[in-house]
C-alpha cells in the first residue's frame, strides 16, 4: 500500500500540471481582463511535445497502479481517474501539435501546381514539418556588428549594425539574401533575438542572411523605422557583388513589429514619405516579404486584446523612453506616430499596411497566430483580402490556437534570465510551430531564387 500511494503521488504531480496546461491553449480569454494566461499560453508551443510524452506515460503508470491494486480501493479508484486525465491531455497535446504542422495548399494556389520542381534538387531543408529534434546545420560564416548604414549627427556618428551570416565556401549560394526585423514592440530588444537557428539553418542552404538592427522609438517614428529597412535593401544591392547575392532576389521579412515595417516597406517601396532625400532615385524594392505574426493595422491593434489592456486613459505629450513594466499604449502611440487615432489620423494611415497594396507588391509569406493577443487576426485576414484583391501572390498561414512570439519566447527568455536557464528540450527552435514555419519560409526562399 505504501509503493502505491507513492505511486499516486508521483503520477498525480505528473497529469495535474500536464492536464492544466492542456487547457491553458484552448482557454480563449480575454486579455484586457487578464494578463496571467498570456506567458503560459506563448511558452506553450515549446512545452507541447514534453507534455504529450508525459501524459501518455503517466497513462501507461495508471493503468499499471490499477491492475497492481487487487481490489476496488481508493487506490484503484485514483489510478483509473488519473489515467483518464492523463489520457486526455495527451489527446489535447497531440491534437494541437497534428494542426498546428499539418499541410497546407498554399505554395500550389501561389506557385502552381509544380511548384516543388523549383526547389532544389541538393538542398538541406527539413523533411518533415516537424520532428522533435534539433534540425542540422551545415558550416556557415557569420559577421558580427557590420555596419551597413552611417547617420551623420551633430556630435557623433550612427551607424546602422547587422549581423551578417553567409554560406560556406563549400555551399552553392542561391543568390538569394533574407534581410530580417527582429521582434520589438517598436522600443525593446535587438538582432539575434532567438532567431540564430533560423539563420544558420538557411545560411547552410546557400542564403545569405542579414540580421539588421534597426533603430526604436523614441529614437525615431515608424517612418524612421520604415526607412530603415529600406537603407538595409539599398544596402544589399548596392553590395550584392561582395555578397554574393542577386539584387533582383532580396526578400525582406520580421517578427511582430520587425513584420509589420517590413510590409510597409516591401509595398511603399516608393512612398514618398518612406524615402528621405538621401533615398531618393535608389531602388528598394524587393523580391518577396515574410510577416511572422507582423501587426497590419495600429487602430486594429488598439482595440484589439493587448492593445486594450494598456490604454490608460493618460494622454502622452511627447516622445519618451517606455519602461517594459510601465507601457502604456498613449506612450508607444506618441512616439510611433505621434499621438492617438483621434490626433494624428494620417499617420495611423500611413501605418495601415494595407493601404500600400497595389498589383506590384511582391509575393508575400504570413503566418498569424489564431489566439495573438497582439496581432488581431482579422486585421491580418483583411489585409491578406487586399493582397488577392490585387492578384499578389500570397500564403497565409494560420497556426492554430497559437500566441503571439511562439517561435522565439524561450529563446528570449534564456538570453534574457541565463541563471534560470530553460532546458535545452523546451527551446523554441523545436516547438511544432517554429519548425513548420521554418519549414515554410526555405520553400519560399527556394522559390524566389
Amino acid at each position: 500500500m505504501f509503493y502505491q500511494i507513492i505511486g499516486i503521488t508521483i503520477l498525480g504531480l505528473a497529469v495535474l500540471p500536464a492536464a492544466g496546461c492542456a487547457a491553458i491553449i484552448p482557454w480563449r480569454f480575454e486579455i484586457g481582463k487578464s494578463w496571467y494566461p498570456a506567458p503560459l499560453k506563448m511558452i506553450y508551443p515549446a512545452a507541447v511535445w514534453p507534455l504529450t510524452v508525459v501524459s501518455f506515460m503517466a497513462a501507461i503508470g495508471g493503468i499499471v497502479l490499477a491492475l497492481a491494486a487487487t481490489e476496488f480501493t481508493v487506490i484503484w479508484y485514483m489510478s483509473l481517474f488519473l489515467t483518464l486525465i492523463a489520457l486526455g491531455a495527451g489527446i489535447a497535446h497531440a491534437s494541437y501539435i497534428r494542426r498546428v504542422t499539418r499541410p497546407h495548399t498554399g505554395f500550389a494556389e501561389t506557385f502552381g501546381a509544380d511548384w516543388k520542381h523549383k526547389l532544389p534538387a541538393d538542398n538541406r531543408m527539413l523533411s518533415q514539418r516537424w520532428l522533435p529534434f534539433r534540425y542540422s546545420h551545415g558550416r556557415v560564416i557569420r559577421k558580427r556588428e557590420a555596419a551597413i548604414w552611417a547617420f551623420k549627427e551633430s556630435e557623433r556618428e550612427r551607424y546602422l549594425l547587422a549581423d551578417i551570416w553567409q554560406p560556406a565556401e563549400d555551399t552553392k549560394p542561391t543568390g538569394v539574401a533574407f534581410l530580417f526585423f527582429h521582434g520589438s514592440a517598436w522600443h525593446f530588444f535587438d538582432k539575434g533575438a532567438g532567431t540564430d537557428p533560423m539563420f544558420r539553418h538557411l545560411a547552410a542552404q546557400g542564403h545569405v542572411i542579414i540580421d539588421v538592427a534597426y533603430r526604436l522609438a523614441p529614437e525615431v517614428d515608424l517612418i524612421g523605422m520604415t526607412t530603415d529597412v529600406k537603407r538595409a535593401v539599398i544596402w544589399a544591392k548596392e553590395n550584392a557583388v561582395r555578397l554574393g547575392i542577386d539584387p533582383a532576389k532580396i526578400v525582406v521579412g520580421g517578427a511582430s513589429a520587425g513584420g509589420h515595417i517590413s510590409l510597409l516597406a516591401a509595398y511603399g517601396h516608393d512612398h514618398p514619405d518612406f524615402t528621405p532625400d538621401e533615398l531618393k532615385g535608389r531602388d528598394a524594392s524587393v523580391a518577396g516579404v515574410i510577416s511572422l505574426y507582423g501587426l497590419s493595422d495600429l487602430r486594429a491593434y488598439l482595440s484589439h486584446h493587448g492593445g486594450r489592456a494598456t490604454i490608460t486613459g493618460k494622454p502622452a505629450e511627447e516622445a519618451a523612453p517606455v519602461l517594459f513594466n510601465a507601457l502604456n499604449a498613449e506612450q508607444m502611440m506618441m512616439n510611433l506616430c505621434g499621438g492617438m487615432p483621434d490626433s494624428a489620423a494620417p499617420m495611423f494611415d500611413l501605418a495601415d499596411v494595407k493601404n500600400h497594396v497595389n498589383r506590384e507588391a511582391p509575393p508575400t509569406l504570413i503566418f498569424q497566430g489564431e489566439f495573438d493577443f497582439i496581432t488581431p487576426k482579422a486585421a491580418t485576414i483583411q489585409l491578406v483580402e487586399r493582397l488577392r484583391d490585387y492578384s499578389v501572390p500570397v500564403i497565409y498561414v494560420e497556426m492554430h490556437k497559437t500566441e503571439h512570439a511562439w517561435d522565439v519566447i524561450t529563446s528570449m527568455a534564456n538570453e534574457a534570465f541565463p541563471r534560470l536557464r530553460i532546458p535545452a528540450f523546451l527551446d523554441s527552435q523545436y516547438a511544432p510551430p517554429t519548425r513548420a514555419a521554418l519549414y515554410d519560409i526555405e520553400r519560399f526562399l527556394a522559390c524566389l531564387a
